[in-house]
């Protein structure tokens, strides 16, 4: 089993004065955090973005692991025939 491991750093304060009161809020530090990347992840295409505070992730699926595609699906919707075909069956 592969496991992923997000490691990083916290770096903030904040300070607020406004209308009589001093407010300061820290969150800071350093976190890890594991998750086990299920063996249907293709682990050589893993791509992560972090724009704007936020951290993406995509695990795309090893090919072997898609559904097959059938190119003839049709409108998913059933003959005229086999609706009344259905009717008359007892």
């Amino acid at each position: 089993m592969v496991y992923a491991c997000l490691r990083g750093q916290r770096k903030f304060a904040k300070e607020e004065n406004i209308k009589g009161y001093h407010r300061i809020e820290r969150s800071y530090g350093e976190f890890v955090r594991s998750f086990a990347v299920p063996s249907t992840v293709d682990t050589e295409k893993v791509q992560a973005d972090y724009k704007n505070g936020v951290l993406t992730i995509q695990l795309p699926k090893k090919e072997a692991s898609k559904p097959p595609v059938s190119e003839d699906r049709g409108s998913g919707r059933r003959s005229q025939s086999a609706v009344s075909r259905s009717k008359y069956r007892g």
